[in-house]
């Protein structure tokens, strides 16, 4: 228990400052919007794709694209969930749907993926599919940095404290990426020791939960944060963009890596995750047409998530 809790603190503590460094650069480059805006991003799915790296490079295939299915339930059903039900008690969290219907494509595209891999006669990924993603997420890129780029700028980013030369948050960002991957390792390997050996638990129940709770958890906080103070944009568009984030380039990266290590991950899934995506990716789709967040739409998100993780696990 030790060592999953020590493995814990090293990719939150590793996450944070993974995510100051990038904002350190960001800062320090000035003008050049596109590097911060990847490194940013970059922090943000590291840590997810650090821990499902290891599980996929462990021999946990099945864990491993449960965790992807679930940072979406966990994205949108419940951070939205929390940031509804915490930041709209009082009032609704309002927001441009405009600005963020140009989102919903990637997310119902990346149900799409599963779906047709689902229903198709291979039994293991193949690498054409990773490239497709890839290839997608890159697409994503230009849309977002290039192509639409004022829709995407929402804040410009502040340092506040001591200045700092740039080749410090540098080596601030590569100590601390070592910090996540190296904390996803003893993560990974104490989740498979007490939850799957020690406890038996189904490996895509803890994939789809413990995991999933665990590799973005100081960005989930952050956005909770960010909601109770009214940011109702920021926590509906965090929500749609790490879970899209999650399918095209982590999961497009896990392809890759599963087949060059001659472990292709499988097609088929339990009908219980392509209903969690479907319904997540529904939800999603009110609350943005609808232009608004409210708390009990956040409290339905949780209930969704709690039965989900119940059925899976029974």
């Amino acid at each position: 228990m030790l060592g999953l809790i020590l493995g814990l603190i090293i990719v939150v503590v590793g996450s944070e400052l993974l995510s100051r460094s990038a904002e350190g650069i960001s800062y320090e480059l000035k003008g050049t919007y596109v590097v911060g805006s990847v490194l940013l991003a970059l922090t943000g799915n590291l840590p997810e794709l650090a821990v499902s790296t290891s599980a996929v490079l462990r021999g946990h295939q099945e864990m491993a694209m449960a965790s992807i299915i679930g940072s979406v339930a966990v994205n949108i059903l419940i951070v939205m969930g929390l940031a509804a039900l915490l930041g709209g008690w009082r009032s609704d969290l309002k927001f441009d749907n405009k600005k963020l219907q140009a989102d919903l494509p990637m997310l119902i595209g990346a149900m799409g993926f599963f779906v047709f891999i689902n229903l198709g006669r291979a039994e293991e990924i193949h690498l054409i599919d990773g490239l497709i993603l890839l290839f997608t997420y890159l697409l994503l890129l230009r849309f977002m940095l290039f192509s639409h780029r004022e829709m995407y700028i929402s804040h410009e980013t502040i340092i506040t404290g001591k200045r700092r030369p740039l080749r410090y948050w540098i080596a601030l960002f590569l100590i601390s990426a070592v910090m996540v991957i190296v904390g996803a390792e003893i993560l990974v390997h104490e989740v498979k020791e007490i939850f799957i050996e020690y406890m038996e638990l189904d490996e895509k129940f803890v994939g789809f939960t413990l995991l999933a709770l665990a590799a973005n958890l100081p960005e989930h906080m952050a956005v909770i944060k960010v909601a109770m103070k009214g940011n109702g944009e920021m926590a509906v568009g965090n929500a749609i963009g790490s879970a899209s984030q999650a399918i095209y380039l982590i999961l497009g990266i896990l392809i890759l890596i599963s087949i060059f290590t001659g472990n292709p991950l499988p097609t088929h899934l339990d009908l219980i995750y392509l209903a969690v995506f479907a319904i997540s990716v529904l939800i999603t789709m009110v609350v943005v047409e609808d232009g608004k967040l409210t708390w009990f739409e956040g409290w339905v998100c949780i209930v969704i998530y709690l039965l989900a993780s119940a059925s899976i696990y029974y």
